[in-house]
């Protein structure tokens, strides 16, 4: 018998649409007034109607960790961590990570590392 995973989909409510995205496929996510742009790795781009409170509170138990007020980064999607407080991803966009995020972020990071 063979198990095959379907990958997680995240409803995302847009202006004219409502998109369904594989979580794996999101880069980052950043909160823009009352709506939140999603960033894929494809370069491509969604704008949600929903908050960035919103998919704060829905992928608190995912890969997605809240670095900023405005930001949820995929931990999955990093290249690397600048020692001045910021996090560059695979689409080359660098994220600031809040000071009192810090110690956090680092943690996980090395918990998923082991």
């Amino acid at each position: 018998m063979t198990i095959t995973l379907k990958p997680q989909k995240l409803i995302v409510p847009c202006c004219k649409t409502i998109e369904f995205v594989i979580m794996d496929e999101i880069v980052y996510m950043e909160g823009l007034q009352n709506y939140t742009k999603l960033q894929l790795v494809d370069g491509s781009d969604h704008i949600s109607t929903k908050n960035i409170g919103y998919y704060r509170e829905r992928l608190s138990d995912s890969n997605f960790f809240p670095c900023h007020k405005s930001f949820l980064i995929n931990v999955d999607r990093i290249i690397r961590y600048h020692k001045q407080g910021t996090v560059e991803m695979v689409d080359g966009t660098s994220i600031p990570i809040a000071r009192r995020r810090k110690e956090e972020f680092l943690q996980i990071m090395l918990d998923k590392c082991d």
